[in-house]
């Protein structure tokens, strides 16, 4: 009476996690709850979410409302930071820079391309006339 088990039907078809991703909104209304005193459980329960994805979204209470301010859609799904300054004007030129190389089919390296983002952040820096505090490194990807 051997009770073996068929390995390859189990390994075939697993249950692959559904992972959700929660907007702004939702994310808002479940840190005012808490800032009025209701219990993590309760607000976990009530939105159909694990306890451990309430108590995260507490721990980033910080960052989700420093985003908020910034957020023009509330249904938002992506907290993201704009850049601004050199930096942000810099990756548009390089891009620009980069599909022209393209279009000529001039072979690119990594080098050339960290040398020309590092060039063109040193002239907008220049050009603004400020002191930019941030230093630029060009990273390999």
């Amino acid at each position: 009476m051997s009770s073996k088990r068929n390995h390859a039907t189990e390994s075939s078809n697993p249950k692959k996690k559904v992972r959700k991703a929660l907007d702004v909104d939702i994310k808002m209304k479940i840190i005012k709850a808490y800032g009025n005193g209701k219990k993590v459980f309760e607000i976990a329960r009530g939105e159909r979410l694990s306890h451990a994805t309430v108590l995260t979204i507490i721990k980033d209470k910080n960052r989700i409302l420093e985003a908020v301010k910034g957020v023009i859609d509330i249904k938002s799904k992506i907290l993201t930071k704009k850049r601004q300054g050199p930096i942000h004007e810099m990756e548009k030129l390089l891009m620009i820079w980069i599909e022209d190389q393209i279009q000529k089919r001039i072979p690119m390296s990594l080098l050339m391309i960290q040398m020309k983002a590092f060039s063109l952040f040193e002239n907008l820096k220049e050009q603004q006339g400020e002191d930019y505090p941030k230093y630029f490194n060009a990273s390999k990807g």
